[in-house]
């Protein structure tokens, strides 16, 4: 894909919304293009996280036992790698030949060092995450309640 292409699909993905065409670029010119072929592991459950991927061409799947979900082109996967040490919940791993994005979480920290604005709305968008999780488990737990009373 072109500079000018990673950079769109980049500002696709909702966890980068407000970046500018600027930060945009930065991030999709510091970002690694790698070529996958099907059944690579991208990162295996209960293994640290250092990167996230845009998935650019092709489909990867997310398993955790039983469960399992498939990603397409302008998914973001392992965003939380961007943001904390943390180890991967799920198995991640290319089910068809695709092509990813991969952003290194010490990348993206260097770019939220350098544009603290950036810094800013994530923040600020993790915290509405947070606040929206809290309204959910409520109102379960409430639901919950119902039926045991």
């Amino acid at each position: 894909m072109s500079l000018d292409a990673d950079i769109s699909l980049i500002g696709a993905v909702p966890f980068f919304a407000g970046f500018d065409n600027e930060h945009l670029r930065l991030l999709a010119f510091s970002a690694e293009a790698r070529s996958l072929p099907a059944g690579t592991v991208l990162h295996e459950a209960g293994q640290p996280l250092h990167s996230a991927y845009v998935i650019t061409k092709g489909l990867v799947t997310a398993s955790r036992g039983e469960e399992s979900r498939t990603f397409e082109p302008g998914a973001l996967i392992g965003e939380r790698a961007l943001i904390v040490e943390a180890k991967a919940m799920e198995t991640v791993r290319v089910a068809e030949p695709a092509q990813v994005l991969q952003i290194r979480r010490a990348v993206f920290r260097r770019f939220l060092d350098e544009y603290p604005e950036m810094a800013a709305a994530i923040r600020a968008r993790i915290a509405d995450r947070v606040a929206q999780s809290a309204t959910d488990y409520n109102r379960i737990a409430r639901r919950i309640g119902a039926i045991q009373a």
